[in-house]
């Protein structure tokens, strides 16, 4: 029943009277004393008379009971009695009757019980000698009783199956009804007062005169005494179910007993990890006045003194708070929500509770309540205790998530054995000594024995091994001789009593020799009999050795070939402080390094000199070489500080005894080590060699001094250049007042520039000569660093001669920009710069500071300005001609002229060689048109008296003798990068997609998606095919100039990436989407000065223009007369 059937009865039917309209009435003769209710009569009594009533309905044989609803399942439907089936009369009064379908048992007071057959009495179709009945005590059993001695029944339980009396001097029967059979006799050395069967009659209990009370399970011939009975019990009863899906097996096992004030409610448990049990659930109050009848579904119905009906829950949803009540109240939480606020022990006494009265739905719909884990240990252990292991693991998968548990239930659902079952869930409970007992007395006793050798307990599980599993011992002797040895090196690590540390390894010796001795049973393979046997052998020898016999010990690892083992008693010998014996054995066992820390504590240097050559231990080595320079030994002390890496040491014998000042210097420098470096900068100082102390005082850290000998020594330059990266501000400043004072303003605005004092190290840098350099590059990165207008404002006056009166190179004009980011105003000094050049005839010149330009913006993510790059470009194409006709590639040659020709502008230094050249090699190349058309260009009056006259006559011969049919060459083709559409291999302007097409370095030509690489240097692209052959010949870029090798290029296998950068130039140029610069002054007139300063100078890297030497050959062959 569950809480919320137990509330309804409460409210509706705690109290039925005799009118209620569901009950059957029937007016009697007499007022009886007496009442009895089976299946299909009644009897009353009254005196030692009783009457029979039939209560079947129009079937026969049909009881009139109907089970239906709470109330109704308790009490027969309405019906129609028949009329009196008889009467019966007894020699005595009776005390009590009962009645199943077929017999009616009858207790008098004068202690016999009479049991009759109902249906014979009632047909009366048998004569009444022959009718059945029994009377008891038999006489068999009266022969037995002493004379004087008082035998009689005293209680009475009938069932369907069974009949069961004691009596006042403490025997039981229990007779099966069908066979008339006495299957179970029970003698007690006390009266019986009271009997109580289960539903079923196969379990009772009863209370004898001493008001103890106890159980009997005839089936398992079990008989317990129960413990938390009531004082002055008047009765117990069965819990019986009806109609309950919700009740599992466990509700089957309840009974109450009680007295006028208290219901103790029992829950019998038949199959336990501590055998069978009977357990005390609790006390209910018993109402006064009433007095229990029968129990249903958890419910005791109960005869008030007025006669009425009263129903009483085993569980209370009110808790009872009296201060003289003893026990555990059957108290329950009316709500769920009631639940969640107890503590975790109560809502564990709770769900045991429910578990025990086996009300599972109720226990499951409390998951979402009770979210502790606490509780829910508590209920499955219980269920684990009454191997319920259906429950235990849906516990544990569903509520707790343990999945090794689950994994662990799943294996014994499998397993029929109660005792092997019980056996599991002990040891998992914790009760080892309760699993042996279950596990011997199981189908598989070996479980034990494979339990204790998990655990560990080797004792037991030797001497299960000897009886259960002969085989065993041998294995087992062996591992426990194992644990033994351990404990004792565990008594030896803690300073234990030696006493004990040698018991242990006494037993581990016997242990050894007990599994060496039996080792014939092993079962296992060959080879693992002899790993066996070795690993005996080998703890015999170690345990010989912990016990002091070293003799004995040495003698048995004569021969011993096992690394292992021999250093293992290395070490054991090496804890006796037994060095000579433990370093040989570390030394047999390669272990070198624990070899000589023995021979060390033996004082035996000879072994450890012959050892270290096999050694890396850092402290091992120092050790010998400190013996070494004890003996005097230098140079081998040498040798093994610098294998121990012991520098200082090294150094010191170094600088003290072998007088090798060389090598402790390149040790100091490679070592870095201070207190080594103090060393040698004491030798350098007594030979006053300044620059070597103040390096070697650096290094050891000790700053100040070094600059006081600095300053005193006039080497403070020197002291400068070995902290400048790693000294403080204040010393800076030191250094640089001293070169101030020493009118150094180079290097004193030098260091205030590393120490952040841009404005007085501006101030230092401009004070300098104006043929200095390095100060005016210097004062640029300092403007740069310092961001500062009105420094940048300074240096340009500077730079524009307005401080001295002499104009500066413009190309620092270009730097100072480029240090201020103005990329944009760099970009412009670069081209006026280069353009000047270009017109003086300085093309290398001009070509290498594009190029810088050019690589510094594009690192610094700047916009390259178009002019910047076709000024690149057709500078290259010019010094492209003359790497074109080494490689005897005059075509290319030709075509890179021709490119230059159209731009001859821009050369005017060299018009008139420049179009010589262009001539010649056209007509070499077969692009007689162009050739012509370059001629006729030659001849006219400007330039014509300018054409070196061994070329002139050869030049008006072209030009007055054309070939009248020639048509202007076609040139081949090749696919666009961006577009693929065929166009001349030297256009680099797309007519199709308008797109500037990148160049190749080695060629000029445009590039082919399809054999693309680059520089790896100054990343220019080049097709690679003809790049290769390019730095085969000349190993080096034609770009930049920079060494360049065949493994180094990479074939580019998808050059979007490059051609996308170049699309997104494109775009930008045609939005006028360019980059502007920061702080520009008087950009007009600085433009205007920049040319006059070029205009000054002399020709940067000399004339460099194309020049025609004599011709060496009829046909004009003139490519080794030209020269870039």
């Amino acid at each position: 029943m569950t809480i919320s059937d137990q509330a309804l009865v409460d409210q509706k039917i705690s109290s039925i009277v005799a009118t209620s309209p569901d009950l059957i009435k029937r007016s009697v003769e007499i007022e009886p004393t007496i009442v009895g209710l089976g299946p299909t009569h009644f009897v009353i009594g009254l005196d030692n008379n009783a009457w029979f009533y039939s209560i079947r309905g129009p079937k026969k044989d049909k009881p009139l009971v109907k089970r239906q609803s709470a109330v109704s399942r308790l009490l027969p439907s309405t019906s129609d009695f028949n009329s009196l089936a008889f009467k019966k009369s007894f020699v005595a009064n009776i005390v009590s009757i009962s009645l199943n379908a077929q017999f009616s048992s009858v207790l008098l007071a004068d202690g016999k019980l009479y049991l009759n057959s109902i249906e014979e009495q009632e047909q009366n179709t048998i004569e009444k000698s022959k009718q059945f009945q029994k009377v008891f005590p038999e006489k068999d059993i009266l022969l037995k009783i002493k004379p004087g001695k008082d035998f009689k029944v005293t209680c009475v339980e009938l069932t369907n199956e069974f009949l069961i009396y004691g009596t006042s001097n403490g025997l039981i029967h229990h007779y099966v009804l069908k066979e008339w059979v006495l299957v179970n006799e029970i003698k007690h050395k006390y009266g019986i007062r009271n009997l109580a069967v289960n539903e079923k009659g196969v379990k009772f209990t009863f209370i004898d005169d001493k008001n103890e009370a106890y159980l009997c399970n005839p089936a398992s011939n079990t008989m317990l005494r129960i413990v938390g009975g009531l004082p002055n019990s008047s009765g117990m009863i069965w819990n019986k179910i009806i109609n309950s899906p919700a009740q599992n097996q466990s509700h089957r096992n309840i009974f109450v007993s009680w007295n006028n004030n208290s219901i103790n409610t029992f829950s019998y448990q038949p199959f336990t990890t501590r055998g069978a049990e009977c357990v005390l659930l609790g006390a209910t109050r018993l109402p006064h006045g009433m007095i229990p009848i029968t129990a249903i579904n958890g419910v005791l119905t109960c005869l008030t003194a007025s006669g009425k009906l009263s129903l009483v829950p085993l569980i209370s949803n009110e808790e009872i708070k009296e201060s003289n009540r003893t026990g555990t109240m059957l108290y329950v939480p009316k709500l769920s929500s009631e639940v969640e606020t107890k503590n975790e022990i109560e809502q564990g006494r709770i769900l045991q509770l429910y578990y025990s009265l086996g009300q599972m739905k109720e226990i499951w719909n409390l998951i979402p309540i009770i979210k502790t884990t606490k509780p829910w240990l508590t209920l499955v252990e219980q269920a684990l205790h009454v191997l319920d292991i259906l429950t235990a693991k849906r516990i544990y998968r569903q509520i707790l998530g343990n999945v090794g548990m689950v994994l662990t239930l799943e294996d014994l659902e499998w397993i029929d054995d109660r005792n092997l079952i019980a056996g599991h869930v002990s040891s998992i409970l914790g009760n080892i000594s309760l699993a042996q007992d279950f596990f011997l007395k199981s189908s598989n006793p070996i479980a034990i024995l494979e339990l204790r050798r998990d655990l560990m307990h080797w004792e037991q599980a030797l001497n299960l091994a000897q009886t259960l599993a002969p085989q065993e011992v041998t294995i087992i002797a062996k591992e426990y001789a194992h644990q033994l040895e351990f404990d004792g090196i565990i008594f030896f690590s803690q300073l234990l009593s030696t006493f004990f540390k040698l018991a242990k390894y006494s037993e581990a010796f016997a242990m050894y020799e007990k599994a060496l001795s039996t080792s014939s049973t092993h079962t296992g393979h060959e080879d693992q009999l002899i790993d066996h046997q070795i690993a005996c052998s080998g703890g015999l020898t170690r345990m010989t050795c912990r016990m002091g016999d070293i003799a004995r010990g040495m003698k048995m690892l004569n021969g011993c070939t096992d690394k292992q083992l021999l250093s293992e008693c290395g070490s054991i010998l090496e804890s006796l402080k037994q060095y000579p014996e433990s370093g040989s054995l570390f030394e047999r066992a390669e272990k070198w390094e624990r070899a000589a820390e023995s021979y060390i504590k033996a004082k035996n240097w000879t072994k450890v000199g012959s050892l270290i050559p096999l050694i890396n231990n850092s402290k091992i080595i120092v050790q010998y070489g400190k013996n070494r320079e004890a003996e005097k030994l230098y140079q081998d002390a040498a040798l093994a500080y610098e294998k121990g890496r012991d520098y200082f040491s090294l150094v010191r014998i170094y600088v003290d005894h072998l007088k090798n000042i060389d090598a402790a210097v390149a040790i100091v420098r490679k070592t870095q080590c201070r207190k080594s470096a103090k060393l040698v900068s004491k030798f350098f100082q007594s030979i006053k060699d300044y620059k070597s102390v103040i390096e070697f005082y650096v290094m050891a850290g000790i700053i100040d001094e070094a600059f006081e000998i600095a300053t005193q020594n006039d080497v403070v330059e020197h002291f400068a250049e070995i902290i400048k990266d790693e000294t403080s501000t204040e010393m800076l400043l030191n250094i640089s007042n001293y070169f101030e004072n020493k009118k150094q303003f180079f290097l004193a605005g030098k260091y205030l520039l590393q120490c952040g004092q841009y404005s007085k190290a501006l101030h230092m840098l401009l004070q300098c000569p104006t043929e200095n350099s390095a100060a005016i590059d210097l004062a640029i990165e300092t403007v740069g660093l310092a961001n500062n207008d009105g420094l940048t404002h300074e240096l340009i006056d500077f730079l524009m001669g307005e401080r001295d009166g002499v104009a500066k190179e413009a190309k620092y004009i270009f730097r100072l920009h480029m240090s201020l980011k103005q990329y944009k105003e760099a970009a412009r000094t670069a081209i006026i710069i280069a353009r000047e050049e270009q017109m003086l005839g300085n093309y290398r010149a001009a070509h290498d500071l594009l190029l810088d330009n050019y690589c510094q913006l594009r690192n610094m993510k700047a916009k390259v300005p178009s002019e910047l790059a076709k000024m690149l470009m057709l500078l290259h194409s010019y010094i492209l001609v003359k790497v074109l006709i080494r490689l005897d590639d005059h075509e290319k040659g030709a075509q890179m002229l021709i490119r230059v020709s159209n731009s001859i502008s821009k050369f005017p230094s060299h018009i008139v060689p420049i179009l010589t050249s262009t001539v010649i090699e056209c007509q070499r190349a077969g692009l007689k048109r162009h050739a012509l058309d370059f001629a006729a260009m030659l001849m006219r009056p400007e330039y014509r008296n300018k054409v070196d006259a061994k070329y002139k006559k050869k030049i008006e011969q072209i030009v007055r003798r054309p070939d009248k049919d020639q048509v202007v060459e076609s040139e081949n083709k090749s696919p666009c990068p961006f577009c693929n559409s065929n166009i001349p291999d030297s256009l680099l302007d797309c007519p199709e997609c308008k797109n500037q097409l990148p160049y190749c370095i080695a060629t000029g030509r445009h590039m082919l998606f399809d054999d693309w690489t680059q520089c790896p240097h100054c990343e220019f692209p080049a097709l690679y095919s003809h790049l290769k052959v390019v730095v085969q010949k000349n190993q080096q870029c034609p770009m930049c100039s920079k060494s360049l090798k065949l493994e180094q290029l990479v074939f580019v296998k998808d050059p979007t990436e490059h051609l996308r950068g170049k699309k997104e130039e494109k775009d930008l140029e045609e939005k006028g989407l360019e980059e502007t610069g920061g702080f520009v002054k008087n950009t007009g007139n600085l433009e205007v000065k920049v040319m006059k300063g070029i205009s000054k100078q002399n020709d940067i890297g000399g004339n460099s223009g194309i020049q025609i030497a004599p011709a060496a050959t009829a046909n004009m062959n003139c490519a080794t007369y030209i020269n870039v």
